[in-house]
């Protein structure tokens, strides 16, 4: 066996070890206030009641309907009216799932996120090659070492499956010999969150050798949420539940709320990564955040769409294109530290920078430095602090990938 195969090899396993360790640590009971796996409760009672034909978005009722129907096990923390947020196709994935005893699911959700995370992460290594030097491997030291994994752990949160998938799909999509299985990935992402997987699918619909695959994805994705959509008509013989949903999105915004960026929400929304929580440390009126917030997204999409147009760069720098998409999806979506995860899929555009020259791909290793620690969040600064970290590291790594795009020099070995 070669010495870069021994590498590649041991590489591998010292990542499927330390995620390993992650998960082992951080899915113990001690760790977590909120009761184990407490964001997944909330999502897979939800799809269970698919079977019990109860109000998917009603939290005071999936705090009954779990303990009752899924046995074992009692959330610790009440559920709160703004927490069931997830789309239909979501509840529609996952119902196989909430079939389970709650001893046993727990569990196999578990190993799927342990196994969708490990398995990202040895593909972007064995792809880029990371194992080759020590420059390489900064970026997954960086990433083993983000507590927001942990935390991600603690909850049982979607995101390590949706970021995983995505990142999984863009790989498998880009190499062009595996189109069903990126396809497939794609879907997966997009089912259980949208807000941090539309731009890429919508830039695999522009590529004629992605289309297909994308488009796929795109059409089972609306019909898992059509078909989740009409299951629960049928069970609870009313549409009123969407109505319950569009209360809790509208309750989440609301101040204090869980999703609300603004100063008043400040012990939560330091740890926001949407831009709208970076600009309430300056701007007290929540509509001109939002506004500023649009107006820098299109702004930064029109200037892909100019640079990729001017340079010809659509199809030939299609990672970084890709990271671009991924910070621009992070920029204006409501997402939080566990969220980080969604890094994932920027980690081929930093690669294909590194072919093209080590200062952009400095910088770029130094941004996720900052994004990946919780001590860059919340950091408190007199007058305005806890400032969230996360939107200028999403804007710079933006402007960065721009300018390679603009530069577009040629790869190198």
């Amino acid at each position: 066996m070669s010495r870069k195969r021994v590498q590649a090899l041991v590489g591998s396993i010292v990542i499927v070890s330390c995620l390993a360790a992650i998960f082992y640590i951080y899915s113990r009971p001690s760790r977590n206030g909120f009761g184990a796996e407490h964001d997944f409760v909330t999502v897979v009672t939800g799809a269970h009641c698919v079977v019990d034909a109860c109000d998917p978005y009603d939290a005071p009722t999936l705090e009954q309907e779990f303990p009752k129907k899924m046995g074992g096990y009692t959330p610790t923390s009440h559920f709160k009216t703004e927490w069931p947020v997830y789309p239909p196709s979501t509840f529609l994935l996952l119902l196989p799932f909430s079939l389970l005893p709650w001893s046993v699911l727990s569990v196999v959700w578990l190993l799927l996120s342990f196994g969708f995370l490990s398995a990202a992460m040895v593909v972007l290594f064995l792809r880029f090659k990371a194992y080759r030097d020590v420059l390489s491997l900064v970026p997954f030291v960086i990433l083993l070492a983000d507590g927001s994994i942990g935390w991600a752990v603690q909850l049982g949160q979607p995101v390590t499956i949706a970021a995983s998938s995505l990142t999984l799909a863009i790989v498998a999509l880009e190499a062009g010999s595996m189109p069903t299985v990126g396809g497939l990935l794609l879907a997966i992402s997009l089912c259980f969150k949208p807000q941090g997987a539309y731009l890429c699918a919508a830039y695999f619909l522009l590529r004629t050798s992605t289309r297909l695959p994308a488009l796929a994805a795109c059409l089972f994705t609306a019909a898992a949420g059509a078909a989740g959509t009409l299951l629960f008509y049928f069970r609870l013989s009313s549409f009123a539940y969407l109505g319950h949903l569009s209360a809790n999105l509208k309750l989440a915004m609301q101040p204090g709320r869980d999703a609300d960026f603004s100063r008043v929400n400040e012990a939560n929304s330091s740890s926001f990564l949407n831009l709208q929580a970076f600009l309430a440390r300056l701007i007290e009126n929540p509509q001109l955040c939002n506004a500023l917030t649009y107006a820098v997204f299109l702004a930064i999409a029109a200037l892909l769409v100019f640079v990729c147009w001017r340079k010809k760069t659509l199809a030939t720098r299609p990672f970084t294109i890709l990271a671009v998409l991924v910070m621009l999806e992070l920029l204006v979506s409501y997402h939080r530290l566990y969220d980080h995860a969604l890094m994932l899929a920027a980690i081929p555009g930093l690669y294909e920078i590194k072919q093209r020259g080590r200062s952009s791909y400095l910088l770029f290793v130094a941004g996720l430095f900052v994004y990946h620690f919780s001590q860059f969040h919340g950091v408190t600064i007199h007058g305005l602090g806890p400032f969230p970290s996360g939107a200028p590291v999403e804007l710079f790594i933006a402007g960065l990938c721009l300018y390679s795009l603009w530069k577009n020099q040629p790869a190198t070995a």
